[in-house]
């Protein structure tokens, strides 16, 4: 992800906490959120947020260079994602099935949305379970995946869980 593109990334989903916190508590919206970044060189790169509590926002930055890269979402993530991988490559998205239920309890639909550019090897959308009245779910969260020379693939849990 180049600069250009992180900028215009945070500026489509302003609400993103600043950089460098790895696990907090906005006391404005009583919201826990985390950071995760990682990154390999020559080596496949294999993430899985294996539990997240409802509502809780994810900033999430992969690269991997040189080989494959595969992040797993808990069932509970909502907000943006992108994914870059070498074209002619196109990234992967494998949402959850159909019959997943609202891991809140609250009885939602997982809505989504993704917008696929195959000429640059990009894939970039939304998800969310349902939409609360005045909040856009793309501002929940954000996962950025970056494969320069390879396949990026971003599954939902559980049954996606990397084995």
């Amino acid at each position: 992800m180049g600069s250009e593109d992180a900028a215009l990334f945070h500026e489509r989903y302003p609400r993103a906490p600043s950089e460098g916190r790895n696990v907090g508590r906005d006391a404005t919206r009583g919201r826990t959120y985390f950071s995760v970044s990682a990154s390999t060189t020559n080596a496949p790169l294999a993430i899985a947020i294996a539990d997240a509590p409802p509502d809780a926002y994810l900033g999430l930055s992969a690269r991997a260079y040189g080989a494959a890269a595969r992040v797993t979402l808990h069932p509970t993530y909502e907000g943006a994602f992108a994914l870059e991988a070498a074209p002619p490559l196109v990234p992967e998205v494998n949402w959850p099935r159909a019959d997943m239920v609202d891991p809140a309890g609250r009885g939602r639909e997982l809505v989504h949305e993704e917008a696929c550019f195959p000429k640059r090897g990009r894939i970039e959308g939304w998800a969310g379970w349902g939409l609360v009245e005045g909040e856009d779910a793309r501002s929940r969260g954000r996962v950025w995946v970056v494969q320069p020379r390879g396949e990026a693939v971003l599954g939902w849990g559980p049954n996606d869980y990397i084995q």
